[in-house]
C-alpha cells in the first residue's frame, strides 16, 4: 500500500502539467501544417482521423449523382491557400482537360 501511496502521490504532484514544452508543441504543429500527406501515409488510423479533423471544418459530403463535395477546411490551410502560387483548374466530372489558352 506504500508504494502504491508513492505512485499516487507523484501522480498528483504532476496532474495539470503539460506532457511536452510549448516549443516542442509548436514544433510539432508546424511540421504538422507543412506536410499533412506525411501523417497520412504513416498508415495510423489515429493518425489519419486527425489529419481529416485538422484539415476539415465538417465532415466530408457525398451527392449520390455528384460525388464528392468541396469540403471546408479549417483557417490554418486556408490561411496558407493564400501563400500557394500554382493556379487552380477545377477537374470536369468526365475527366480532365487542359485549359485553353
Amino acid at each position: 500500500m506504500e508504494r502504491e501511496k508513492l505512485v499516487l502521490d507523484e501522480k498528483l504532484q504532476n496532474k495539470g502539467k503539460p506532457m511536452h514544452t510549448f516549443d516542442q508543441m509548436f514544433e510539432h504543429a508546424l511540421q504538422f501544417l507543412s506536410n499533412p500527406w506525411k501523417l497520412w501515409k504513416s498508415g495510423n488510423l489515429i493518425a489519419q482521423r486527425t489529419v481529416l479533423r485538422l484539415a476539415f471544418a465538417e465532415q466530408i459530403t457525398f451527392a449520390r449523382n455528384e460525388g464528392l463535395r468541396t469540403p471546408k477546411i479549417t483557417l490554418p490551410f486556408k490561411v496558407l491557400e493564400g501563400f500557394s502560387c500554382q493556379k487552380k483548374i477545377m477537374a470536369d466530372r468526365g475527366g480532365f482537360e487542359p485549359p485553353t489558352p
